[in-house]
């Protein structure tokens, strides 16, 4: 039995749930996906509709759901699936004997137990975090499309990361017949150039009304009034002369490597380099532009991973950073601008406020440790990134949660899926991620409904003039692609979103440091 009270919109939500069997519950980061799921499988169970029960998420946020569960309906049987081959046997088989509603799994797990997941009973299939099948060609969305059950309801506040195609992944789970296959979906919504990149989307409209018949969506802006007020922030930081000179060399060796990749490939988006689409082309430009993001964190990366790459026992490391440290490119690097700025900014936080604490998140895991050894006599910290275990992971969030001492959270994105802080009320990133998608995950951590904060700040450091600004604007842009299809905002006229990215190269030019 569901132990708890709904808001009017969450409940909202499960009524649909249940009248549609399939659903996309796509209520914004914060809103309490996971309360409204528990509370609808347990009306069905209650109403002898359903009995077992399948949750699919990231490993992440596997023990978050149990806690969920534990404090949501007490009375409920859960199995976390976890451990070897072995242990995993004996808990779809206590599963499927009967001895739990729930059973808790990873889609790395969908994947590789597919034989004995495939054949368990279940009414309910909850896909939490669903973009992880956001995309065609992975084994586990494959894996993923063959699994049914009576009820399926995916859960996502971010249906569109990058792509209008992405929603389009997710409905041939949730409802495949919505938006047919994917070459009548891409003639109706998409206009390419001739290279097949996205030019602009078309008859959006449509497409979200077609969505909208098949998706309940609530959106932060709609119950304002019942979260927290937030507050947001952009700290410029210049790099010292040293640091603009080495940046300078590798933005020069980039513009280089770019030309080539333009003569040779055509035209290309910075988002298919990442993907992985454009071959030789992906390795050189790569390279700079991750040791760009490495200088503006701090030169200390750099040299690690140069040091990385000549340890003949390390399968890590930059080939690019390399030739940097050998030709004394990496040598006058002593200061770290953003380091020393975000050490400051976290000095006037924690000392404005003895409760106040903080999250922050960083793309390079080294650069976590770099902000931990530097802040330890200002605070205690915990760690949560994918190198940490699972048990480990939800030691570190309940020691943020319940320790007064430990007011610093660091993270990489693994902590942006699912993770719910309410007890923090500043979240700085101290760089950016590709994908819009993640940045919202990473804010929408603090921004809950469970809040104990009236107010809330988001930060942003970003090193002036450099790639971040770059990335800074793809979000903006990849952001509107999201509210035009999934929210109907930004529509032109004419049902239309151009894509109007000014290209990397072109922002290179004009905004040498």
């Amino acid at each position: 039995m569901f132990k708890g009270e709904l808001y009017p919109f969450q409940a909202e939500a499960v009524e649909r749930m249940i009248e549609a069997k399939k659903l996309l519950v796509a209520y914004e980061m914060g809103l309490g996906k996971t309360v409204i799921a528990i509370a609808a499988t347990e009306r069905l169970i209650e109403a002898g509709e359903a009995g077992g029960s399948l949750i699919i998420c990231p490993a992440s946020i596997k023990h978050q759901w149990l806690h969920m569960l534990e404090e949501f309906a007490p009375d409920a049987r859960a199995i976390l699936v976890n451990g070897d081959r072995v242990q995993r046997d004996r808990q779809y088989r206590d599963y499927k004997g009967g001895h739990a509603e729930y059973l808790i799994i990873n889609p790395e797990q969908l994947v590789n137990d597919w034989e004995i997941v495939s054949k368990l009973p279940r009414d309910v299939i909850i896909a939490d975090e669903a973009q992880w099948f956001k995309n065609f060609k992975p084994r586990r969305s494959k894996k993923m499309k063959r699994l049914k059950a009576e009820y399926q309801w995916a859960l996502t506040g971010q249906p569109i990361e990058n792509r209008a195609e992405e929603a389009f992944s997710i409905f041939q789970w949730v409802q495949p017949t919505v938006l047919g296959d994917f070459q009548t979906f891409d003639r109706a919504f998409i206009v390419r150039d001739h290279w097949g990149r996205v030019k602009l989307y078309k008859n959006l409209p449509t497409l979200h009304r077609l969505l909208g018949d098949h998706m309940v969506r609530r959106t932060r802006a709609e119950v304002a009034d019942q979260l927290p007020a937030v507050t947001e922030q952009s700290i410029l930081v210049d790099f010292d002369e040293p640091g603009r000179n080495c940046y300078n060399r590798i933005l020069v060796d980039l513009e280089n490597d770019i030309l080539d990749a333009v003569n040779t490939w055509g035209n290309f988006s910075l988002s298919s380099l990442y993907r992985g689409e454009e071959g030789q082309a992906q390795g050189a430009i790569m390279s700079k532009l991750v040791c760009m993001r490495m200088l503006c964190d701090h030169p200390e990366l750099l040299r690690q991973s140069a040091a990385n790459f000549v340890d003949e026992h390390s399968k890590l490391g930059s080939e690019y950073a390399a030739e940097l440290q050998q030709k004394g490119r990496l040598d006058k690097l002593i200061l770290h601008p953003k380091l020393v700025t975000l050490v400051s900014l976290l000095e006037d936080i924690l000392g404005a406020d003895p409760a106040n604490k903080v999250v922050v998140f960083a793309y390079f895991k080294g650069a976590l440790k770099l902000i931990a050894d530097t802040t330890k006599d200002l605070t205690k910290s915990v760690f949560f990134t994918g190198d940490v275990k699972l048990k480990d992971r939800d030691a570190a969030k309940q020691q943020f949660a319940n320790d007064p001492g430990t007011r610093l959270f660091l993270s990489s994105d693994a902590g942006g899926v699912g993770l719910d802080l309410p007890m923090a009320n500043y979240l700085i990133s101290f760089d950016l991620p590709w994908s819009a998608g993640v940045y919202s995950q990473r804010q929408s951590r603090i921004i809950r409904l469970s809040s104990v904060w009236p107010r809330i700040t988001l930060i942003s450091i970003r090193m002036t003039d450099s790639i971040e600004e770059y990335q800074f604007q793809l979000l903006g842009q990849k952001k509107r692609v999201a509210d035009a299809v999934i929210d109907g905002r930004g529509i032109s006229p004419k049902g239309r979103l151009t894509l109007d990215l000014q290209s990397l190269s072109a922002f290179l030019r004009t905004h040498r440091v």
